[in-house]
């Protein structure tokens, strides 16, 4: 494996196990069951992607060339989103104190600034799996910016995502 490509899965392995550390603590120091869901399933998602590395790692150390296998570069499968379910975690208005929105928005700055580097790597990547590579994991990390950023809504404004039943009306009918 090239030194540069190693030098580069190197810092995705830090940056990855950076934030599996911030969502560990964060779903610690928040109270709302929506923030702790989402949490843990952004945590799952990095820990998704630090087996990938480690995949990648051991058909490099058995001479195999991680370039053939391109099911290894297919992270950006998407997460399912804790959210289309959210009278499954909550009974009541999922608001949140100030000092959550604080961590969404730590977790949102950090997020972007990770896929905003994929980004760059995927620009200057020669070889078009490499390339696919960090493209996924970008695209994904776009996914979790996303979630972030609905789930900050979702618990700022709980009056816009918690609607009653109302009936369906049908025109014609």
């Amino acid at each position: 494996m090239p030194k540069v490509t190693k030098a580069v899965l190197a810092e995705i392995e830090r940056r990855e196990k950076e934030l599996m550390e911030f969502y560990t603590q964060a779903k610690e120091k928040v109270s709302s069951p929506v923030c702790i869901k989402v949490f843990e399933t952004l945590l799952s998602g990095h820990q998704r992607h630090l087996e990938r590395l480690e995949e990648i790692r051991a058909h490099a150390a058995q001479g195999k060339s991680w370039l053939v296998d391109r099911w290894m570069w297919d992270v950006g499968l998407g997460i399912p989103n804790p959210l289309t379910k959210i009278s499954e975690i909550v009974k009541e208005h999922p608001l949140c104190s100030a000092e959550e929105i604080k961590w969404l928005d730590t977790a949102m700055e950090k997020e972007e600034a990770y896929f905003h580097y994929l980004d760059n790597q995927a620009a200057s990547a020669l070889q078009s799996l490499t390339k696919r590579f960090y493209m996924s994991l970008a695209y994904e990390g776009r996914g979790y910016y996303l979630l972030l950023l609905d789930t900050k809504d979702c618990v700022a404004h709980p009056d816009l995502w918690q609607h009653p039943l109302e009936g369906v009306l049908v025109d014609g009918i």
